[in-house]
């Protein structure tokens, strides 16, 4: 096969890839937005509020977006080490 066509095809699948993160990224979002999450944050978010003075703790949401990261980044990492072979 031609290195240029494998090349291609690389490119390629690694569109799809992103493509399909991006529209459950997309899906995710719109869920969110209809249920209200954004509004409140997750169950294990803080709210401290002393007088006219409010601090905001995101503890859960902190935790939620590291594992979906970590998770993201991991699957990356295995379709470029398998897209280079």
């Amino acid at each position: 096969m031609n290195s240029g066509t494998t090349a291609l095809t690389s490119i390629g699948k690694l569109l799809i890839a992103a493509g399909l993160v991006l529209a459950l990224a997309g899906l995710l979002i719109y869920i969110m937005g209809r249920s209200g999450a954004g509004e409140r944050g997750l169950p294990g978010d803080l709210v401290l509020g002393v007088g006219g003075v409010t601090i905001y703790l995101p503890l859960a949401t902190c935790i939620v977006l590291s594992v979906l990261l970590s998770v993201l980044l991991t699957v990356g990492w295995y379709l470029s080490g398998t897209l280079r072979r």
